[in-house]
Order: structure tokens, then sequence, then C-alpha cells
């Protein structure tokens, strides 16, 4: 369904769609509101939690570089990887095509906060669930290395990460 996404609703998933063009010619008060699927969450009475909001500029799903900076420190210290769809999902976001624009943009931008900061990358941490490994743009960041074996490249990046000794930080909010 397109302009539609899934969320984790009290351990069940829950579909939100934005309103269809025939519900807003026919006058409907929620025009301008996202609507969930019938059904959703169960009949609990908690009701759904508030949708992902695009954002306005750009239409585009928000990432916020705090949060994602603070769990990738949290994943290379429990010495482990996130795949794409993971982080998306820890955002209440399901993975798709505008999803991973907004997703390489933020891990993009969280790059040039480790170089300012003389960090590794925290990017290496976020890989693909098909084969284990960053997509081109971190290899477009720190090239294919000096053989054409990504695989071993790859592993040095996460081990660099690994071993740094990641200063604390505060807890941001919680997607």
């Amino acid at each position: 369904m397109r302009g539609a996404t899934w969320t984790l609703c009290a351990n069940s998933w829950t579909l939100w769609a934005r309103p269809s063009r025939l519900d807003r010619s026919l006058g409907s008060t929620m025009s301008n509101a996202w609507r969930t699927i019938p059904g959703a969450c169960g009949d609990r009475g908690t009701g759904p939690p508030t949708p992902p909001a695009p954002n306005r500029t750009t239409g585009s799903t928000r990432f916020d570089q705090a949060q994602l900076r603070h769990h990738l420190v949290r994943t290379a210290r429990e010495r482990r990887t996130v795949t794409y769809g993971e982080v998306a999902a820890l955002f209440n976001f399901q993975w798709s095509q505008g999803v991973g624009s907004a997703l390489y943009a933020v891990l993009n931008r969280l790059a040039e906060e480790n170089q300012d900061r003389q960090e590794p990358y925290l990017m290496a941490l976020v890989v693909s669930r098909r084969n284990r490994l960053p997509g081109p743009g971190f290899f477009n960041l720190v090239g294919h290395g000096p053989n054409s074996d990504i695989e071993t490249y790859h592993k040095q990046f996460l081990e660099e990460v690994w071993a740094f000794d990641w200063p604390d930080q505060a807890s941001p909010r919680r997607p």
C-alpha cells in the first residue's frame, strides 16, 4: 500500500495508512491525518501509538541522529552488528526505498561526525540482512581496500569500531 507504514503496537503489527484521495474528496475529517486499519492493536482500549511523521519539506522519514548514534554506540559495545531493517524498526518504520534514503543520509552525517571526532565509522555496524555487509555508501566513503575481499576489509572496520573506547553519553529520548 503506497504511503503506508507498519508499526509494532502492543506486540502486534499495525498498518498505518495516509488517507486516500477518495477520503479527501469526500471531505473526510481525517484528510491531513494518518489513520489506522480497523482492528489495529486489538481491542485493548490502549489505542495505537502516534505514527511517525514525514518530513514536511522533503516528504521523507526522519531519523534522529543522536538517537541513532546512541543505539549504534550501544551496539558497538555489545560487539555486534544491526541490519538496516532493524534500525528502521527501532524508529517504527517499515523498510522501504524512502526509509532507506533517509537512513543513508543520516548515516552519512553520522560518518562526518565520527570523522570530526576522530572516531571509527559507526556506519560499519549497519549491514544488509542478505550478505551481512554495509551498502555501497560505506564503501564509497572508505574505499574498497587493497584487495577485492570486501568481507575482510569490512571486518577490519568492525574490529576498530568494537575496540574503540566510546565516550559515555546521555540516553536520548526513545524513538
